[in-house]
């Protein structure tokens, strides 16, 4: 069998077919449409409830669900617009978790029909994919289908391994969910097709979960499957990549939203693995960095380490060491008068300047000084008082400026001085080609709707 990466590369093309998605788009009653280009493979990911399986249903039928999705248009490879709700996506839906149930309960009733039709054996290669998968380890594998009363196959798999055999009766519920899927997917739809698949990761351990990448790609690349698959694992998103995912939520009615690195994560309720480091001069400019993505609504930080280290210097010894460590990615964040400094203007440095031209506190005092009426408000004091205190540690070092201005005014340090200023030096700023450029190359999943 050809490498993973090998059939990833063959995953990416259009499926040779015409029923084959293109794209996807969502038409909201009130806002923004949005829209999705599809490969081989798609991951409808969301909380319990959320409509992840009524969303394969709508797009198996063309009917709307409870949920109340909006209308979707849908471009098919063949150069079809199908309008959702009403015309249906030709394509075939799979339920393991129900369909393994009910596969069950007729073999129960079928057992003295066992035996008496042909075996069909994996092929050698197509064993190694589920032990690999399952982590088990046996000699053979075969399927021994069995006609029902309505004419239906009911599949019976038959497991060897020395002396021992045992059949589906005795599988374990993630061992007949795997072999299942792969029945479905590799023996039984042939040719190019669009495949539903809900909640594939059913009984399957975290581990189970990511090796199935090796199942699905297989099926995608090699057999020409086009895979919507609808989970709550992040592990299955996370072998896909976020960037082939939406996020279904549910408010009145249920609608998705691209994926992002996080925010499939804090909608499944977890907490994102934090793989980045990034490094600052100071806490002040700690802040002043999480404002700014506070404001446009980035959640980049919530994965990465912060730290400050007291100085540029610091920064750089805190983050060249480490440029390859195989877990965490290094990134130094120094203050804006050090945008001229070579570590920021060398385009293969993993540093960036923060987005003006002082350090944070020089920014936000000037913010407060040209915006006295404004920063009153916010700050709930009075103009006069403001302007009094002003005067008295303007020409203070910058660095205490605001823990004194708060002593001034409350007679105690107040960090939220301090923070409000950063955030009103957004709103004066968010729309400077500077703080768009740092805000993307810290961020990029904000410039991807």
């Amino acid at each position: 069998m050809a490498k993973l990466n090998d059939l990833w590369k063959k995953a990416l093309n259009p499926l040779p077919s015409p029923d084959g998605i293109k794209t996807i788009t969502q038409h909201p009653i009130n806002g923004c449409e949005t829209s999705k280009d599809l490969d081989r493979i798609t991951i409808v990911v969301g909380a319990n409830g959320a409509g992840k399986s009524s969303f394969l249903e709508y797009l198996f039928t063309g009917e709307q669900s409870k949920t109340g999705f909006p209308r979707h248009t849908i471009e098919t490879l063949g150069g079809i617009t199908l309008n959702l709700p009403g015309d249906r996506t030709d394509c075939t839906k799979i339920d393991p978790a129900q369909e393994i149930i009910t596969v069950n309960k007729a073999l129960t009733n079928l057992q003295s029909t066992f035996d008496q039709y042909e075996e069909r054996e994996f092929e050698t290669s197509e064993v190694a994919i589920i032990n690999f998968i399952l982590c088990t380890s046996w000699h053979s594998i075969s399927v021994e289908e069995i006609d029902d009363l309505e004419g239906s196959s009911i599949p019976r798999f038959i497991c060897r391994k020395n002396e021992i055999t045992v059949d589906s009766l005795a599988l374990s519920f993630g061992e007949l969910s795997v072999l299942y899927l792969y029945w479905r997917l590799i023996k039984k739809e042939n040719g190019p097709k669009v495949i539903l698949v809900d909640e594939p990761e059913a009984g399957l351990s975290p581990l189970a979960q990511r090796r199935l990448e090796k199942l699905f790609v297989y099926a995608a690349s090699e057999k020409a499957k086009q895979l919507i698959l609808a989970t709550h694992s992040p592990f299955i998103v996370e072998w896909a990549g976020h960037e082939r995912s939406i996020v279904i939520t549910q408010n009145e009615k249920s609608s998705w939203s691209k994926a992002n690195s996080t925010n499939y994560i804090e909608e499944l309720g977890l907490e994102a693995t934090k793989k980045k480091v990034f490094v600052f001069e100071d806490n002040k400019s700690v802040i002043f960095f999480k404002t700014i993505l506070d404001y446009f609504g980035s959640r980049a930080y919530t994965s990465a380490h912060l730290i400050h280290v007291n100085g540029e210097g610091n920064v750089e010894k805190g983050v060249t060491p480490y440029q390859d460590n195989p877990v965490l990615s290094f990134v130094g964040i120094l203050d804006a008068d050090q945008k001229s400094h070579d570590l920021v203007t060398n385009a293969a440095s993993p540093f960036i300047a923060l987005p003006g031209n002082q350090p944070p506190e020089i920014e936000a005092i000037k913010i407060v000084t040209d915006n006295i009426d404004e920063y009153s408000e916010r700050i709930g004091v009075r103009k006069l008082a403001l302007e009094t205190a002003l005067r008295r540690h303007l020409s203070e070092d910058h660095h205490d400026f605001f823990e004194n201005l708060s002593r001034s005014l409350y007679g105690e340090a107040r960090p939220s001085l301090f923070e409000i200023a950063c955030k009103l030096w957004v709103v004066k700023n968010k729309d400077d080609e500077e703080t768009k450029e740092f805000l993307s190359t810290i961020d990029p999943d904000l410039g991807s709707d």
